[in-house]
């Protein structure tokens, strides 16, 4: 840890600029003993304080242990001094409001907020998440495969589809504010953090000189143009931050460094990147370079406009029949004639699953004109949109226009815990010869540990047991393991009644095996926990072609 000489505030190893004042650090700063009067003190009698992680801006970030838990969190706490300051308080709760509304598995989980009893100390407690972050990985491990690129970033794009969903832009995306772990049985699960200077986009209950237009907030290297010159931002400006962070990813460096701060925000301004291509020693595809730099244009028009069109093109660099992760609310008039041309696009939200490329899909000589009939089963268009809508865009396609493809090698992602519920075998090694694994059913206690979790169906959060089942239910709905799928998914409900998501794909599940009532009572089911679902119009139109 070392301290800015200007002003004093801490300053985290190997920041070039000090968080507090902006001050260029010396190349060898002074450095202190740390005394922390918070290390091993409990705070606000909630957290017993154990050790320090990082300094931001704001406050520092420690270990700590929730008593009434006994469960190992983060806990951030705002500088002293500041907790003077009436408009950097504000600015330090709405971080808080800001960050419980972000429900979503890329995302950090916040706990707990409030001001310590004992001296006034704001805090924003959150979950601990073991790991590193992107920084460390991207100077200890490149290069970086691309597919392990996209896999990073298709979850940062994930999570910053869902805040962006609900009002708010992270306007400090960076590597440090990402970190990479093994967790839930996935190598590099991601988490995004610090929505510390998020602003929200909330006309109604709007809150004056806080983080406005003409306010730059965020760190040069990552800033967007429009954020250096203080306009007001839409999402388009972490689209920028996430094509700077793609950017150091392929080619372990940054695309602007200058002795001053103000010197990279001009460089943000004014000069294009060099493209990777162009340095020594980059390898790198003329897809994802493309991808990289439009990201970063100058002009935010030239972006992708949202950041579930960015994991859409990310996508398509690996294989172009990838479905996309996610898609906008689909539009009320979804079924409704439209030309042979509009192509419906899935809702998931979850991450992209990576496959392996497929060749090209064989054009097909146009269809011959046939004698109308009268049928009971769906329209095959119905059937398309039922499966778009529950994250099936890529089962409609392999159902209905692709050949039968080769099964897919799975790669060994490991095990996913689940408290009280043994380990839930995800996929075992792919044989030699090429043949799909079996993907075991999760333990028999995983069993008993959702039908215990099912009482507390008043609860509104989502048990991690209950997640694993759902993510394991969207792994084998990728393999096309249909009716594995839906037993999953009903678990996961069992573990969670509460759990719209999994209503929704189950009802999806259902769908792709002709099982209509089960599918209308699951998206009914859904609709009753989601009230407020954008795709509300569009699931109720299904229900009824059901």
């Amino acid at each position: 840890m070392r301290f800015c000489p200007q002003c004093g505030a801490d300053v985290v190893d190997g920041a070039r600029f000090c968080p507090a004042c902006g001050n260029v650090m010396p190349t060898a700063a002074p450095s202190r003993a740390p005394v922390d009067p918070l290390i091993n003190r409990t705070l606000d009698a909630k957290f017993l304080i154990q050790e320090l992680l990082g300094v931001g801006g704001m406050g520092r970030v420690y270990k700590a242990v929730q008593l009434s838990l006994d469960k190992v969190v983060c806990v951030k706490v705002l500088r002293p001094g500041m907790t003077q300051d009436e408009t950097l308080v504000r600015r330090f709760q709405r971080e808080a409001r800001a960050a419980s509304r972000l429900n979503h598995p890329n995302s950090i989980t916040v706990i707990d907020f409030g001001q310590a009893k004992e001296d006034g100390s704001l805090y924003l407690a959150m979950e601990f998440v073991p790991g590193k972050d992107l920084n460390k990985v991207i100077a200890t491990e490149r290069p970086l495969a691309e597919k392990r690129i996209v896999h990073i970033m298709d979850q940062v794009l994930s999570a910053l589809a869902d805040a962006h969903a609900a009002g708010i832009i992270h306007r400090d995306l960076k590597p440090e504010n990402i970190m990479v772990a093994e967790l839930r049985g996935t190598r590099d699960f991601v988490k995004v953090l610090d929505f510390g200077i998020a602003k929200i986009q909330e006309s109604a209950v709007p809150e004056p000189g806080l983080t406005q237009a003409g306010m730059v907030c965020g760190t040069p290297e990552y800033m967007s143009p429009e954020q250096a010159r203080g306009e007001e931002l839409d999402a388009r400006s972490d689209i920028y931050a996430a094509g700077v962070i793609l950017y150091q990813m392929v080619t372990g460096q940054l695309p602007f460094t200058a002795p001053t701060a103000m010197g990279i925000v001009t460089k943000h301004l004014m000069e294009p990147p060099v493209p990777p291509s162009q340095l020594a020693g980059i390898r790198v595809s003329p897809a994802l370079e493309a991808v990289i730099l439009k990201a970063m244009s100058k002009d935010r028009s030239g972006r992708q406009p949202t950041a579930i069109a960015l994991q859409q093109e990310l996508a398509a660099v690996l294989s172009p029949v990838v479905a996309p992760a996610q898609e906008e609310p689909l539009p009320k008039d979804l079924f409704a004639p439209a030309p042979a041309s509009r192509a419906a696009q899935p809702i998931s939200a979850q991450p992209t699953q990576q496959r392996p490329a497929s060749p090209p899909v064989p054009e097909r000589p146009p269809a011959q004109p046939a004698t109308p009939q009268k049928s009971s089963r769906l329209p095959l268009f119905v059937i398309l949109i039922l499966l778009m809508l529950g994250g099936g865009g890529a089962a409609a396609y392999f159902l209905f226009l692709r050949p039968p493809p080769e099964p897919p090698k799975i790669p060994d992602a490991g095990p996913v815990i689940a408290p009280d519920a043994g380990t839930i075998p995800l996929a075992e090694p792919v044989a030699e010869d090429g043949g799909p694994p079996p993907v075991e059913e999760p333990a028999a206690s995983a069993d008993a540990g959702a039908e215990a979790a099912a009482a507390d169906a008043g609860s509104e959060a989502i048990s991690e047991q209950a997640q694993a089942f759902y993510n394991l239910g969207k792994e084998l709905m990728a393999r096309q393991e249909v009716d594995k799928a839906c037993k999953t998914f009903e678990k996961a409900i069992r573990a969670a009644p509460s759990f719209a998501a999994a209503y929704k794909a189950a009802g999806s599940c259902y769908v792709q095996l002709g099982d209509t009532e089960r599918a209308k009572k699951h998206y009914q089911s859904y609709l009753d926990k989601a009230p407020d679902a954008p795709d509300r119009d569009a699931i109720q139109q299904m229900i009824d072609a059901l």
